[in-house]
């Protein structure tokens, strides 16, 4: 299932702060509504001008939302918590509201509702895991909330707990964006045609045609906002079965459980706490009866395992095999797959590098049959699942031997993303037959370790 997406996390020595504060923006909103409201006189004077630089500053704000204000923890992780609060975008009020995210908050495994941070980041678990501050974001001096983030249902008298804070991207502030960058070439050419105004017949001709462009801002300024206010995400936007919303309750009565999977990051919009932003993957699990219902460590291995496991390329490419595309059943209107005379594997399973080093892998290609022609021969390639900044390089084509090796060597640049998995399929095709064989292998690249 696919999932929406419209931010980019950056590394924690990357990050700025906010271009312009909360409040400047709100001033911008003011200033352009004051001058749509001003009427026909306002065109003429400097309201391209100003218009001009309230849509800068706005497009500054939210290409720093987008692009900037998220910062990378370590890639992917996965979590089952008990939905303790929800925060809808319909909910929003102000400039929030173009932040069409829907943000739930997860009581973690194996606490009660009411568990303080301090308790639940020292667990030893996903506590510690997932909330607790983390040293790459404190020694870049980013804030963070003295108690964590803790949150309660709205309403509710039961205590606040300490949460893990998730959000499924809107696109509300991408659209709004993506307005703003058209908005801002039209206004830059109707504040250019303004200055030529008091020019003769020439300049009288480009300060109507200013005066068009300043109308037309306007009008893609209402368009704008508009468009950009109709968003909103929902559960169902990465789990169709789960509808408009995750259910919660004071106590946590009728409460769903839930797995959730996706990019950890630490927010520095707000004093700061770490969430998983976006989440790609969400499941209903159980419902909250007033405990754990299973043995925390339990669960979620089985759980994150089953997710990782349906996110392998190994998975993802046996489903795209053709023997896999029938539709009523495989009996029916499936197909045979071409049987491969070898198989092949790799060590190790799992290469830990760090920026500019090459990874060293061996193939493994075993033949299991007698009936192969002694001038068969493997011919290996790497499919899905490395980076541009990863460079795979294979010996040539093996001859088909009972036991033959090759090698694989993946050069990384300097660049390339850190901590984050990189699982990749490796293929060996039957240059005779054309019959296949694949395994998986992954390469992890961090920072300093030799």
């Amino acid at each position: 299932m696919s999932y929406p997406h419209y931010t980019e996390c950056v590394q924690p020595a990357d990050h700025s702060p906010a271009p312009i504060a909360e409040s400047v923006l709100l001033g911008a909103f003011g200033i352009i509504a004051g001058i749509i409201a001003g009427g026909v006189g306002a065109f003429l004077g400097i309201a391209p001008v100003v218009l001009l630089g309230a849509a800068s500053a706005m497009l500054a704000f939210t290409e720093w939302w987008l692009k900037g204000r998220l910062v990378c923890l370590g890639g992917d992780k996965c979590a089952i918590g008990m939905v303790i609060s929800v925060e809808s975008p319909e909910e929003k009020k102000g400039f929030e509201r173009f932040d069409s995210d829907y943000s739930f908050n997860l009581l973690l495994p194996p606490h009660p509702i009411g568990a303080s941070y301090n308790t639940v980041s020292s667990d030893g678990f996903l506590g510690e895991e997932l909330i607790k501050q983390q040293d790459a974001t404190k020694n870049e001096g980013l804030g963070w909330q003295t108690n964590g983030y803790e949150s309660s249902g709205p309403g509710c008298s039961d205590p606040k707990s300490a949460v893990l804070h998730c959000e499924i991207e809107g696109a509300g502030m991408d659209i709004l964006r993506k307005w703003l960058i058209a908005l801002v070439a039209v206004l830059s050419l109707a504040t250019a045609a303004s200055f030529l105004c008091f020019i003769p017949v020439i300049g009288w001709i480009a300060c109507a045609i200013g005066v068009a462009l300043t109308v037309a801002s306007v009008i893609m300024i209402i368009a704008g906002l508009a468009h950009a206010l109709s968003d909103a995400a929902s559960p169902g936007d990465v789990a169709p079965s789960l509808g408009g919303s995750l259910h919660w309750g004071c106590n946590g009565q009728n409460a769903d459980i839930v797995v959730v999977s996706g990019t950890w990051v630490y927010d520095s919009l707000h004093k700061g706490w770490n969430e998983i932003h976006p989440v790609k993957h969400l499941q209903r699990i159980a419902k909250w009866s007033g405990s754990w219902p299973w043995t925390a460590q339990d669960a979620v291995k089985q759980w994150c395992q089953a997710i990782d496991s349906a996110k392998s390329p190994l998975t993802q490419g046996n489903q795209q095999k053709p023997e896999n595309q029938w539709t009523i059943h495989p009996e029916i209107d499936g197909c045979d797959p071409d049987e491969a005379d070898f198989t092949i594997r790799v060590e190790p399973e799992v290469d830990v590098t760090t920026p500019g080093d090459v990874a060293n892998f061996v193939v493994w290609i075993n033949n299991v049959s007698s009936a192969s022609p002694s001038s068969a021969q493997v011919s290996l390639t790497v499919e899905s699942g490395l980076p541009a900044e990863a460079h795979p390089a294979f010996s040539p084509p093996i001859p088909m031997q009972p036991v033959a090796t090759a090698k694989l060597n993946i050069d990384t640049d300097t660049d390339i993303k850190l901590d984050t998995p990189f699982d990749f399929i490796v293929r060996g095709t039957d240059t005779t037959t054309g019959a296949t064989a694949t395994t998986t292998a992954r390469l992890l690249v961090i920072e300093g370790i030799k």
